[in-house]
């Protein structure tokens, strides 16, 4: 990667081709319930993953700790980000 003259960026950002435009969707966001589905569905699959990998896992307890945690933690932030 080169520098660009004067500027301290790394690289520079490319438009997006028009022939791409039909691939953009603007979800704009996803609902208090949806997230916490998606935050699920994450530590689910990473302790799956963890387990399959003959790691410690998590038990139900923790994963629904970490779970409320992941959702507290992303609700809070929107709210002091002004979200």
């Amino acid at each position: 990667m080169s520098r660009m003259n004067n500027t301290d960026l790394e690289y520079m950002v490319e438009p997006l081709p028009e022939s791409l435009y039909s691939f953009i969707w603007n979800i704009d966001h996803l609902s208090e319930e949806e997230e916490d589905q998606y935050i699920m569905k994450i530590v689910h699959f990473k302790n799956q993953t963890r387990q399959s990998k003959s790691k410690r896992h998590f038990d139900s307890e923790e994963l629904r700790r970490i779970i409320s945690f992941l959702s507290y933690s992303q609700r809070f932030l929107r709210k002091i980000m002004g979200c």
